[in-house]
């Protein structure tokens, strides 16, 4: 039997100082946020070109909350949904699924949004997908909750309604009618 002091040196030799770990930490941050904004201009753009399909706004698309918001109201969803935690999740394939009725899709298409979703916006926005203008007029369900589309709204510009013109300080009292005084003085001597 052999005794004696082994020690191992499991290490290359060579260490890592702090100031290069922070190089390749910074280098490997940037690289991260460069993809990320790659994929949200990407993303944002696409979104743009699916908005003016239904006559949004198409800054809408570059509002990081407005355009979740839009797009489930665009789905006939609230676009509260996306601020609450679980709900965050299931409303938005909700409205992918109605926005996917709206241009002509079967239930099946929000599959490619639920497991690929930038090839599903890629579909929707680039491709010569419009709205399903004969669905109000066949009473289609395109919500898939027993609305049909002549009762869904599709975004569709509202006009503005005008509310009558407030009272100035200079107009002049409105003074109660002869009728309504003398049916206040029969009942007050009564």
């Amino acid at each position: 039997m052999v005794k004696g002091n082994y020690s191992y040196n499991l290490s290359s030799g060579r260490g890592v100082d702090s100031s290069e770990f922070l190089l390749y930490f910074l280098v490997g941050l940037v690289f991260i946020m460069a993809i990320v904004a790659a994929v949200y201009i990407i993303m944002s753009l696409l979104m743009m070109q699916m908005f003016k399909k239904f006559n949004v706004a198409g800054w809408k698309a570059w509002v990081p909350f407005v355009n979740t918001w839009t797009f489930m109201e665009l789905g006939g969803q609230h676009g509260w949904w996306q601020f609450v935690p679980i709900a965050s999740f299931i409303f938005p394939i909700i409205a992918a699924y109605n926005i996917g009725l709206k241009f002509g899709k079967d239930g099946v298409f929000v599959l490619l949004y639920l497991f690929l979703a930038p090839v599903w916006f890629i579909i929707m926005a680039l491709k010569s997908t419009t709205l399903v203008d004969d669905a109000a007029s066949a009473g289609v369900d395109v919500t898939g909750l027993g609305i049909t589309a002549d009762q869904a709204v599709f975004a569709k510009p509202v006009e503005p309604v005008d509310f009558a013109e407030p009272v100035t300080e200079d107009a002049a009292p409105v003074e109660d009618s002869p009728a309504e005084t003398e049916t206040e003085d029969t009942t007050t001597t009564q």
